[in-house]
Formats: structure tokens, sequence, C-alpha cells
């Protein structure tokens, strides 16, 4: 009885060894043909055509405008806004789907 359980046992454990590894090399062939920006195509297209996102943009920069009005008064010196460029004052989302297009990774020259 003990060598029946241990056969039996045996024979499992191989098959989960053999199947976990058809899966592991299943997979891995897979992932090398999605695409390289696949990942990024939902939010491009968020970002290019959803109304909320044209809206909490101006949101942003209402909400800004106005503390800076409030705090204006308070200063005597000229103010400044200090932001960054990418995704806040230039849309490059044109550049992102022209990655998703060309199946590209990002490239310093090309940007």
């Amino acid at each position: 009885m003990k060598k029946t359980n241990s056969i039996f046992l045996l024979g499992i454990l191989l098959m989960t060894v053999v199947g976990c590894n058809d899966m592991y090399t299943k997979n891995r062939n897979i992932e090398k043909d999605i695409p390289k920006k696949e990942h990024t195509e939902l939010s491009v297209l968020w970002q290019q055509n959803a109304a909320e996102y044209r809206a909490l943009s101006h949101q942003a920069f209402n909400i800004a405008t106005k503390k800076i009005l409030n705090l204006e008064s308070s200063y005597d010196i000229p103010l400044a806004i200090i932001t960054d460029i990418d995704e806040t004052v230039l849309d490059n989302s044109p550049y992102s789907g022209m990655q998703i297009k060309n199946d590209l990774d990002f490239d310093k020259n090309d940007w």
C-alpha cells in the first residue's frame, strides 16, 4: 500500500512539473507577440477623447488661477507659475498614438 501511494504521489508531482513547464513556455511565446505599447492604448484613447479629461484639465487650471489671484494681493513682487510641460501644458498623446500605431518604444531622438 505504501509503494502504491508513493508511485501515485510521484505521478502527480511529475504531471504538475510538466504541466507548469508547458504553461510557462506557452506564456513566454504569447508575450513575444504582444505589441510593445499595448498597455497604453486605452489611456491614450481616453486622454484624446474623454470629455472628463478636458473638464479635469480646465478645472485644474481654473483652480490654480483662483489661488494665484488670491495670493497676488498678499505679495509686492510678481508671482511665477512653475510646471512641467508634458501632459500638463503640452499634449503628447499624438506621439504616444504614433508609438502604438508603429509598435515603437520611446526614442529620445523621435521625441
